[in-house]
């Protein structure tokens, strides 16, 4: 049974497959057709006859765009052609020239081009399908020829430039040139802006009477003539010729059967040849280049017999189009019933497949429902594993919590002596006190509040907290916390001001909550505030609650991350500050226990507000959660007087012997501390991180002091770009971070960091990490001098030669940026070593950097001066020069670019000790 199921069920498939793939694999092509306009019966007679031609290619689909006689609008719908990628364009063209340029865009399209009717000269076709216009005028002169009449003949041309018109009149005129019996007496030219040439036949014929017989480019513009001469009275005696010879209505077939026209010229449309023409190109077969078609002269001697046939075939081209109109209503039909069967097959094997699956799941069903109950045992069992993995997660969480909180209570007892201690020395007034005491009662206090703010942390996880809220004057409140900030704001040079509609409010808050709260939200604040920027804290109230606002002008917070930065260790895309990120959701959840709401307002690069709404009275705690504070007092913040500290001594030492040091940290306490220490030694700068990288290009320092996380750039993504710069390639840098991973330490390898000190560091380590750098520098000195060329005097007997420098074998495979700057400015030199007016500026400015960046960079590699650089290459190319008896002392000087021979003898005889006379003597 199984096996009869699934093979009904691969047969459907089967057949459902092989349906599907049949009468798809045949390729459709596009052909696209611009005609000149629709507007008279051969052009019609054109069109007609190509789509019943195209009905015959199943394959292929035809598209007609009329141009309307307008040369624009062809051009246009041949690009459209163009753009909609079709397989080949044929084009009836208005006008030659002007289509020369779109048929060029079709040829490098790759598309190929029919021409009909019209040729176009230096135009990028493939085949051209039209009668021989000249052959055309030559039976017409030939037929006029032939009546033997006497024959005064007006001509009627088409549209002047097209090839019809010139070549049409070219094989007229030619042939009755030599023929005495015909005269030309002039033409009428149709016009292509006002298409009609009545009124201008009726004048020609007024001042022409003698005119008997008129030829006419074409059929339409023969019937104009015979209009005309109707209007005369000069129908019955006005013999006229006209080319076309279609069978219409106003086709000259019908005009030379009732007598309006003399003769027609039979002109093909080509239109049938023109589409099997295409058909040819897109099957591969061969076309030729100029397809000719033939014309007939139609008279009365013909015309019934053309008529007979050409009502034939009209009568033909009906029914075939009839025939391909059922045609295609039976392949329509055939389509959808074809799409019927493929429907009812699918149905009928999406069936047997339903059975098949049916009857081989009866079978799983069973063995599933013994299964199940073997899940729902080992589910129970698991559960019960689960309930006590849970309890005992309970009991160590607990335990961690309990072994956490402990231990961060621990850090707060020596924290609080050392607050204590710190304090009471602060607060004695007898003596001056060192600058570090300073720093250790701010960065306590600030070490105290990380601590409070972990343990809060774990409290409000754990969901163990119990308010403790008092009856607060919440200007005094929000003053104290204000005045806390007051110092840093003038260190920062911030515009930090306090505002209050009211300063006798009274809210009901957890003083210590709320201190955290404003504290997280002022740091923040002062975090991402520039220098010279504003801070302001605002404090309004209406009749149910207060509000304070905290806005600053600082980095503001990118739109789509104001919904997450009061989230917990959410940290903002913009921030390459160091954070712990659970500030803000601290501040969130504390605001969230008074019952209040905290938001924030804010736009990339103008700033954040932060607004926080309290309501008033204590209805909204419970009994127990309030207690009774004494009355907030004015601020009794410690403020600290500069002058009560002691100051920093500073050995007398000159600016020139001290090697200078850049200091680039955030942390405005901790630059101050390292430059109190480090300026005995060092020319100390300093850069809060913002500036970092123009500063150090702008005094070049001797070494570079980095911490990792700063505002801007980090400290990694500055070495990097200063190791990157020819100007501070050499500076050796000390990067100080509390990173200790590898991660970390391959970063700032690869960025050419030259040290690392993990903080807390010893100021001692420090000191000696600074001289062994700049130890090495001086070591890398010498051996920059060694590999600059050292001219030393010689003998008659020694062999003159330039020494070479020493080369190592690292150096060479992978020069540094140094070893370029040397060799650049040793090249410089000596190609203009014979200027006098080849200055250190000259010099600097060919290599792009200032003067002063020059001398520095010159003296941190070699240890010399710049002029002392290129004096010494100067003198050691004259020591050479020195060797050859044809040269003066004069000569010497001039060509190694000294202003003046005396000169260049003062500086010979300090480099070397002797004049250039003596040195010369003691060669011979």
């Amino acid at each position: 049974m199984k096996k009869l199921f699934f093979n009904a069920f691969f047969l459907m498939l089967t057949v459902l497959l092989l349906s599907c793939t049949t009468n798809n694999k045949q390729k459709k092509y596009t052909i696209g057709f611009s005609q000149l306009t629709n507007n008279d019966d051969w052009r019609k007679a054109m069109n007609q006859s190509m789509e019943i031609e195209a009905g015959f290619y199943p394959e292929a689909s035809l598209i007609i765009k009329n141009a309307n006689a307008n040369v624009d609008k062809q051009i246009a719908d041949i690009e459209d052609f163009i753009d909609a990628e079709v397989d080949v364009i044929i084009v009836s063209p208005i006008a030659p020239k002007p289509l020369r340029g779109v048929l060029k865009k079709a040829a490098k399209a790759n598309i190929p081009v029919i021409v009909l009717n019209r040729k176009i000269e230096d135009a990028d076709y493939i085949s051209f399908i039209g009668a021989d216009d000249y052959e055309v005028g030559v039976n017409t002169a030939k037929y006029l020829i032939e009546s033997g009449e006497e024959i005064n003949v007006l001509e009627i041309k088409g549209w002047a430039g097209t090839t019809p018109t010139i070549q049409r009149s070219k094989g007229f005129n030619n042939t009755i040139n030599n023929i005495s019996s015909i005269t030309p007496i002039g033409f009428v030219q149709d016009k292509f802006e006002n298409p009609g040439v009545k009124n201008e036949i009726i004048s020609f014929l007024k001042k022409h009477p003698e005119v008997n017989f008129v030829f006419a480019h074409s059929d339409d513009l023969a019937f104009q003539a015979y209009e005309a001469a109707k209007d005369l009275e000069l129908a019955s005696s006005l013999k006229i010729i006209g080319i076309g010879g279609v069978n219409a209505p106003k086709g000259g077939i019908n005009l030379v059967k009732n007598n309006v026209l003399l003769a027609s010229v039979l002109y093909p449309t080509g239109g049938k040849q023109a589409f099997k023409t295409a058909m040819d190109i897109v099957t591969g077969r061969k076309v030729a280049e100029h397809i000719t078609l033939p014309s007939v002269v139609i008279d009365s001697n013909n015309v019934d017999l053309l008529q007979r046939q050409a009502g034939l075939i009209n009568s033909q081209e009906l029914d075939i189009k009839r025939q391909q109109s059922k045609i295609q209503e039976q392949i329509q039909l055939y389509s959808s019933q074809r799409n019927f069967l493929i429907a009812t097959l699918f149905l009928l094997s999406l069936i047997l497949g339903l059975l098949y699956v049916t009857f081989k799941s009866r079978n799983k069903v069973i063995e599933q429902k013994k299964l199940l109950v073997e899940l729902i045992d080992q589910i129970a069992t698991q559960k019960k594993e689960i309930e006590e993995i849970a309890e005992d997660l309970r009991v160590t969480n607990e335990v961690t919590n309990n072994f956490f909180t402990g231990v961060s209570h621990d850090f707060k007892t020596p924290l609080s002596l050392i607050l204590s201690s710190s304090e009471s020395l602060l607060a004695k007034k007898d003596k001056k006190k060192p600058f570090e005491f300073n720093l250790i009662y701010n960065n306590s206090r600030r070490l105290l509040r990380m601590i409070n703010q972990l343990l809060d942390f774990r409290r409000v996880g754990s969901k163990k907290f119990r308010l403790k809220v008092s009856k607060t004057n919440i200007y005094n409140f929000v003053n104290n916390i204000f005045q806390d900030f007051v110092a840093e704001s003038k260190k920062k040079n911030i515009n930090f001001n306090l505002q209050s509609s009211t300063q006798e409010t009274q809210l009901y808050i957890d003083r210590d909550l709320f201190d955290n709260v404003l504290f997280n939200l002022l740091s923040n604040a002062f975090k991402f505030t520039p220098e010279k920027g504003s801070i302001l804290v605002d404090i309004s109230e209406n009749e149910n609650s207060v509000t304070i606002k905290v806005k600053d002008s600082g980095i503001g917070i990118v739109a789509n991350e104001k919904d997450k930065i009061f989230d917990q260790f959410f940290l903002g895309s913009n921030n390459k500050q160091s954070s712990s990120g659970i500030g803000l959701y601290l501040a969130k959840e504390y605001v969230k226990l008074h019952k209040g709401s905290i938001l924030v307002n804010s736009e990339l690069g103008k700033g954040a507000e932060f607004v926080i709404t309290i309501p008033k009275g204590s209805s909204n705690f419970k009994p127990n959660e309030i207690v009774v504070s004494d009355a907030v007092k004015v601020s009794d913040t410690i403020v600290f007087d500069v002058s009560n500290f002691d100051e920093i001594t500073v050995l007398q030492k000159s600016d020139d012997e001290k090697e200078t040091l850049l200091i680039i940290e955030d942390n405005s306490d901790l630059r101050k501390f390292l430059k109190s220490k480090l300026s005995i030694q060092y020319n100390v700068y300093e850069s809060d991180g913002i500036d970092a990288i123009d500063k150090a290009k702008e005094i070049v320092p001797d070494i570079i002091i980095s911490d990792v996380n700063l505002p801007k750039e980090n400290g990694f993504e500055i070495c990097e770009a200063l190791k990157k710069d020819v100007t501070t390639s050499h500076i050796p840098i000390i990067i100080l971070t509390a990173l200790s991973n590898d991660d970390a330490h391959l970063q700032g390898l690869q960025s050419g960091v030259d040290m690392f000190l993990t903080k807390p560091f010893n100021l001692s380590v420090l000191n000696q990490s600074l001289q062994s750098l700049l130890y090495n520098r001086k070591k890398l000195q010498k051996f920059y001098n060694d590999a600059i060329v050292n001219v030393t005097p010689v003998t008659n007997e020694q062999v003159i030669e330039k020494p070479k420098a020493k080369k190592n074998k690292r150096t060479r495979k992978n020069k540094s940026l140094d070893n370029e700057f040397i060799e650049s400015l040793h090249s410089y030199v000596a190609k203009n070593i014979d200027d006098s007016s080849f200055t250190v500026e000259v010099l600097a400015d060919t290599l792009g950097i200032s003067r002063v960046q020059l001398y520095r960079k010159t003296k941190a590699l070699l240890g010399i001066s710049i002029s002392d650089f290129i004096n010494g290459i100067r003198l050691e190319k004259a020591v050479e020069m020195l060797v050859d008896d044809n040269l003066t002392i004069a000569d010497i000087a001039y060509s190694t670019g000294f202003s003046s021979p005396n000169y260049f003898s003062t500086a010979f005889k300090n480099k070397y000790g002797k004049s250039p006379n003596q040195y010369k003597k003691d060669l011979e």
